[in-house]
């Protein structure tokens, strides 16, 4: 992305959120990781991840340089799909990609479905509800257009082309899935495509090895994951994508699947190793 990257780039602080003060790490609503020249050194030192660092000028409320030595932090190489041990992987998909910044970003929902949007990320069905034409328009906060294989979405939605669904299908016949079709319109509410879908596994397993994962619980409720370990025990034929019962939000996704996935080219795919670990 280094030579598409555009030099002299500016960001401009929000008038929405008027802090002056500007932190090592800078929340935002793109979804980009935002670091200080001193985050970015420390990040340098210790990952042995390919990371690009793209600079920009952060303006302030009054149209001046605020800062000038921070980055938008790009993770290259996170797709695992090489074989190290005789252990099945499992990894976890980025629903939330932004590595390139001219693909297709999402925030919107269907206008219809808006009653119902959290049954679509946490795994409960919605077919016989669910429009027959459902549409999402683009947003001006995101401009890029391109349509990769996998769209982002501030959504915990998997949102993916013909190609990357009829992998899918095609090793998951005996997973209840719901294939829930979806036409994309451009910023200009022209239509962008009619060939996509989202991807709603129905229901959750559970797989997590509980004493291994970091995980912050409030009473006996999960409030979230920090890292995800699961049981090799509890692998024993699971299905090749599938939800966690602590958190139906992520999906997950078997080695097997994870090579299909790759031999077919699927765009914009990123994913994170999860490990499997036995209890002692």
């Amino acid at each position: 992305m280094g030579d598409r990257f555009l030099k002299d780039l500016s960001l401009s602080m929000s008038l929405d959120q008027p802090g002056k003060e500007v932190p090592d790490i800078i929340t935002n609503a793109l979804n980009y990781l935002i670091v200080s020249f001193r985050v970015k050194d420390i990040i340098e030192k210790l990952t042995e991840t390919t990371v690009e660092f793209l600079p920009f000028e952060l303006i302030n409320l009054k149209g001046r340089v605020e800062k000038d030595r921070y980055f938008i932090v790009n993770i290259l190489d996170n797709e695992p799909y090489t074989v190290e041990s005789d252990l099945l992987k499992y990894y976890r998909i980025n629903t939330k990609p932004r590595v390139d910044m001219s693909n297709c970003f999402l925030r919107n929902t269907p206008e219809e479905t808006r009653a119902y949007t959290y049954k679509m990320s946490w795994g409960e069905p919605v077919t016989g509800r669910y429009p027959e034409n459902a549409i999402v328009y683009m947003d001006e906060r995101n401009p890029g257009t391109k349509l990769p294989d996998l769209i982002g979405t501030v959504r915990s939605y998997l949102i993916v082309s013909k190609k990357f669904k009829d992998v899918i299908e095609g090793l998951c016949k005996k997973i209840e899935i719901e294939y829930l079709p979806l036409s994309i319109y451009d910023h200009k509410k022209k239509l962008a495509s009619d060939n996509y879908f989202i991807i709603n596994p129905i229901g959750t397993i559970d797989v997590m090895n509980r004493d291994k994962a970091d995980i912050l619980y409030q009473g006996d409720d999960v409030v979230s994951i920090k890292k995800f370990i699961f049981d090799p025990e509890k692998l024993k034929d699971e299905p090749h994508l599938f939800r966690v019962k602590e958190d139906p939000a992520y999906y997950f996704i078997s080695q097997e699947l994870a090579l299909e996935l790759k031999k077919a080219s699927i765009s914009n795919l990123f994913t994170f190793e999860v490990e499997v670990q036995t209890t002692d």
